[in-house]
């Protein structure tokens, strides 16, 4: 392929990438400002009987919910950067204008002046520094909104004045557009995947770095020898001797925020990794097998997870189909007990399910235990 097509190419990816930059910070510094933000609580918090939240507390809440949209919005920075340094390299014999060589500066400035305004949560920057960097890059994107009125205005006047298929040139890519095509169909189907951010923030929750809460309990005396012996146990729960007592703390998750959000993930990006997790804390939240679920498990599971038994009922059917159709093991393996055990009744009870552990069968090499289980259901 010339040069003259990656650099056709490059430019359309550029402008897709500069019209997220710009909606992400019109949107960081509009609608979801910190102040906007801020009056949302208003409303919000007296209705979960939030009344006493300090204004500083507020304004730090504020600033954590919107740096997830300055996090995104530095990634497509990264992206448009690089875009741009390959199209320099591909476009590097071609005669640039004054205005271009204006604008490949102000953008490589911006992007440098915004990295300190990122890095600034995991390195120490002075404020002073960080002001000045924001002076620059503000009004580095302004010259390239400047940039972008002129650019237009001059291919419109080309076209029109001058007959210079300006437009139509840009479009044309030979006999390889199929590759702009093929990047780009790529780029918005795997898009929701690779910037899944509910799932990321459900794992978080998960696993006990947001949201979960530490409580001091007392390590019961024990008699057995079974528990003498339990040195290595104790030194993974941290048990410690204060005053001739032993104590450990406990710390609890918030799994009904890790099920909210793999639900979100799982409803706007379809994620496999989202229905096994979800899948995974379902599963241990009661003991499916019993003909009578427990009722302290089902109380323990509305408390802890927010979920009654008939909404159980429904996101577990509806995670065990879709680790079917992902192929995923563990859940495929329940989704065929489940049908034939007819457990918590959510399927149709089926006898026969011999076709399904064949297919788990098939593809379930990553948990051998529950292959050979599969196997031996198939015959």
């Amino acid at each position: 392929m010339r040069s003259l097509d990656y650099g056709k190419i490059l430019h359309w990816l550029f402008l897709v990438f500069f019209l997220v930059l710009g909606f992400t910070a019109i949107m960081n510094t509009t609608f979801y400002s910190k102040e906007a933000i801020m009056e949302t609580f208003e409303f919000s918090f007296p209705m979960v009987e939030l009344y006493d939240v300090a204004a500083s507390d507020k304004l730090f809440i504020a600033r954590i919910e919107r740096r997830e949209g300055w996090v995104f919005h530095f990634w497509v920075g990264v992206g448009a950067f690089v875009l741009t340094l390959l199209r320099l390299y591909f476009v590097r014999k071609q005669k640039k204008s004054l205005l271009t060589k204006i604008f490949y500066i102000t953008f490589i400035i911006m992007f440098l002046s915004g990295l300190p305004l990122f890095i600034r949560t995991y390195v120490e920057i002075e404020q002073s520094y960080q002001d000045i960097a924001r002076f620059i890059h503000y009004y580095s994107s302004w010259v390239l909104v400047a940039y972008l009125v002129i650019h237009i205005g001059q291919v419109i006047y080309k076209e029109n004045k001058k007959n210079s298929n300006s437009i139509s040139n840009m479009m044309k890519f030979k006999k390889h557009l199929f590759v702009f095509a093929l990047f780009t169909s790529m780029f918005v189907s795997n898009n929701n995947l690779l910037a899944d951010e509910n799932y990321d923030l459900a794992m978080k929750y998960k696993t006990g770095k947001i949201g979960s809460t530490t409580q001091k309990k007392i390590m019961p005396n024990c008699p057995y020898e079974y528990c003498k012996k339990a040195e290595e146990m104790k030194k993974k729960m941290n048990v410690k001797v204060e005053n001739d007592t032993q104590t450990y703390k406990l710390v609890i998750k918030d799994l009904k925020s890790a099920l909210m959000y793999f639900n979100k993930s799982i409803e706007e990006s379809n994620n496999p990794k989202s229905v096994k997790e979800a899948l995974d804390i379902l599963l241990k939240s009661i003991n499916f097998k019993d003909k009578k679920l427990n009722e302290y498990l089902v109380h323990k599971m509305e408390e802890d997870l927010g979920v009654s038994v008939e909404q159980y009922k429904k996101l577990i059917r509806i995670y065990l189909t879709k680790s079917y159709e992902f192929k995923e093991c563990r859940g495929s393996f329940y989704y065929a007990q489940f049908i034939e055990k007819g457990y918590v009744d959510i399927f149709t009870k089926v006898d026969n399910v011999k076709d399904i552990y064949a297919n788990v069968s098939n593809y379930c090499n990553s948990i051998p235990f529950l292959k050979m289980q599969a196997q031996a259901k198939a015959k």
